[in-house]
């Protein structure tokens, strides 16, 4: 699968690796699975890493879609950091894309091209 999910720090942090050629469905379907009231509940971080993933086919309306499963989840635990590694400008510009449609939520979002700068960033940003 694509989207590979791995928990982290005891379930305060999950990573969502996407590898290879994926779709918008498929992380939609990956957030869907995550986005349970028991996970969001201790969940500080998530971490998208989009570092091995050469294609990423995905509409404007699937964005919509993943941005309204993010602020729903953000009613429940309006606490957690998402992070992006989007290293290709293709995949950043669909980052801030999503970004635009969260603004006005509670969640906080950064974007980085590279996975240890986004691993700094949760190191000195998550308090537990």
């Amino acid at each position: 699968m694509p989207v590979d999910v791995n928990f982290l720090d005891d379930g305060a942090g999950v990573e969502l690796i996407i590898s290879g050629a994926t779709t918008g469905k498929e992380n939609i379907e990956a957030n869907s699975k995550l986005y349970t009231k028991e996970t969001l509940s201790r969940l500080k971080y998530k971490i998208i890493d989009r570092t091995a993933c050469t294609e990423y086919r995905i509409t404007s309306e699937e964005i919509q879609l993943l941005a309204q499963q993010n602020i729903q989840a953000s009613r429940i635990n309006n606490k957690f950091i998402i992070v992006f590694v989007s290293p290709t400008p293709e995949q950043y510009g669909m980052t801030r894309m999503w970004q635009v449609y969260v603004e006005e939520s509670y969640l906080r979002t950064e974007i980085f091209k590279d996975r240890q700068s986004a691993n700094e960033f949760i190191s000195k940003n998550i308090m537990y």
